[in-house]
């Protein structure tokens, strides 16, 4: 039995990131890189990287974990809707934002 396999091509991570981001600054839009599909491999991270890119983006705690422990310097974003624990502690630290 076979499974797929994701390929990942480095150096057009790197080519596309690098345009991506001359776009974007052109037009004052900042970015960040979703690591989400591809379990924030660091050799795809280092690619962005190299293109430009300095924010980067999950919804896995655990895949964060894993870039920033390969990668300490990295800036991230989790990407995902808050728990209920999570919107409790936000309320206590900041209730003007919530409406009640």
């Amino acid at each position: 039995m076979y499974a797929p396999v994701l390929e990942i091509d480095t150096h057009k991570i790197t080519e596309n990131a690098r345009r991506l981001k001359t776009m974007c600054d052109a037009r004052g839009i900042e970015i960040a890189f979703v690591t989400k599909g591809f379990c924030a491999r660091p050799a795809v991270i280092r690619a962005a990287k190299a293109g430009g890119l300095t924010h980067f983006a999950d919804s896995r705690m655990q895949n964060i974990i894993a870039a920033k422990q390969a990668d300490p310097e990295l800036h991230y974003l989790l990407i995902r809707i808050p728990d209920s624990q999570f919107r409790y502690m936000l309320f206590q630290l900041f209730p003007l934002f919530f409406i009640r």
